[in-house]
């Protein structure tokens, strides 16, 4: 974990759940954190990949290998698995993000960590947690660009629903984030910071889909960033 401190107006916590790669760490939060701190929002990172990897038993190791995404879609699964000094570092994120001073709770997903993510942001809302939650990162996706009602997160997995129950189950979870991120998210997230800190409403962000109770407003996208010299 890494915080900053300084003359800084806001406060961004920044999260990435396993599983990812342990022998390099996350850059997704690395450009998230750059952009956001070079325009004067100061962030906190907490790698939970690598933290939950040290305090992993040998035998687990092996569930970090990007190809046993199974094993990581089915929340029961992994919590059933871990060892209680194991959900202890997952419970104490949890208390430090509910805790923390900051507005806004980023999590970058990908398909593989979806389910991780849903069971962190349960336990924050469970905390009393009332921060902006904002879901990011390649796992969030429309499935009818230009539609806000047809975002979905890949790699959530809900074994033995149909679709109509699948569609429910989804709404349900998503009902405790407040904002997906839906492709590049580094101006999208420091429009949402900015727009926080003035009080103004995150609603009609580019790139942004405010969830409201599974209502969300109509999307507008945002333009792929053309200079890669501003990350």
């Amino acid at each position: 974990m890494a915080g900053m401190s300084g003359e800084s107006r806001t406060r961004v916590l920044l999260v990435a759940c396993p599983p990812w790669r342990t022998e390099c760490p996350n850059l997704a939060l690395a450009y998230l954190s750059a952009m956001l701190r070079a325009n004067d929002v100061a962030t906190w990172v907490a790698d939970l990949n690598i933290l939950l990897y040290k305090k992993t038993d040998e035998v687990l190791r092996r569930y970090w290998d990007l190809t046993s995404s199974a094993f990581w879609g089915r929340p029961e699964g992994f919590k059933s698995s871990f060892s209680p000094s194991m959900m202890k570092v997952v419970d104490d994120l949890a208390e430090e993000l509910a805790e923390r001073e900051g507005d806004l709770v980023g999590f970058s997903t990908q398909s593989a960590n979806v389910m991780f993510t849903l069971e962190m942001v349960r336990r924050l809302r469970a905390r009393g947690c009332r921060k902006t939650i904002v879901l990011g990162g390649p796992a969030v996706r429309l499935r009818t660009p230009g539609r806000a009602d047809s975002v979905g997160l890949i790699g959530f997995r809900a074994s033995g629903l149909d679709e109509a129950a699948v569609v429910y189950e989804l709404g349900r979870h998503l009902d405790l984030v407040d904002v997906l991120v839906e492709g590049e998210g580094e101006e999208t997230l420091l429009e949402l910071a900015q727009r926080q800190l003035a009080g103004v409403a995150l609603d009609g962000t580019p790139g942004a889909v405010v969830w409201n109770h599974g209502k969300p407003p109509p999307f507008v996208s945002r333009p792929a960033i053309a200079n890669l010299d501003l990350l």
